[in-house]
């Protein structure tokens, strides 16, 4: 099995878990496949269904202790929330980050500010549990 195919399989297990959960508390979702790939339209990996809301989420998983995610790897989820808002939606675009190995799930609004600006969401942990903020240069 090639690496890039078992990077693939893994987001695939997790987004597949998360929806799961949803369902199980009532909270109906839907996992978009190869959401984004080769398709030329923004899409999400999860919408999720939430209080008249829509939820436009981005799934990301690292084994490690400090993940970087350029605008590029969260972009999708934006842009599908603001054509949802430009038809009279509710909606707010997330990166969920899953720690691998753990039974976390990290929500992060996806902000207009960070879009605008270029900017790189830094996920770290560290003695106090896993911590999160937006830099300009991913340090």
């Amino acid at each position: 099995m090639s690496r890039v195919y078992r990077k693939a399989r893994i987001g695939t297990d997790v987004e597949r878990n998360f929806v799961r959960k949803l369902w199980e508390k009532g909270i109906p979702c839907i996992r978009l496949p190869a959401s984004g790939a080769a398709t030329g339209m923004p899409r999400p990996d999860i919408l999720v269904f939430l209080n008249r809301e829509i939820l436009c989420i981005e799934m990301k998983t690292s084994s490690k202790e400090k993940a970087v995610f350029k605008k590029e790897d969260w972009e999708d989820a934006y842009k599908f929330s603001i054509a949802l808002k430009k038809h009279g939606f509710n909606s707010t675009p997330y990166l969920v980050f899953h720690p691998k190995g753990t039974k976390k799930y990290i929500w992060i609004t996806l902000t207009e500010e960070a879009y605008n600006k270029d900017l790189r969401l830094i996920i770290r942990k560290d003695k106090k549990g896993w911590n999160y903020f937006w830099s300009e240069d991913g340090s």
